[in-house]
């Protein structure tokens, strides 16, 4: 591979990463919300 092939590769797992960890959060962030909501 290329040095720029790698870069672009790179950069590609990056943002997948990135989405699938906002993706996580989400859902967590809600759950926790309505948990809290519920021992209220």
């Amino acid at each position: 591979e290329s040095t720029e092939e790698n870069t672009q590769h790179e950069k590609q797992n990056k943002e997948l990463v990135s989405n699938i960890s906002h993706d996580l959060k989400t859902p967590i962030t809600a759950i926790k919300g309505y948990v809290e909501g519920i021992m209220d």
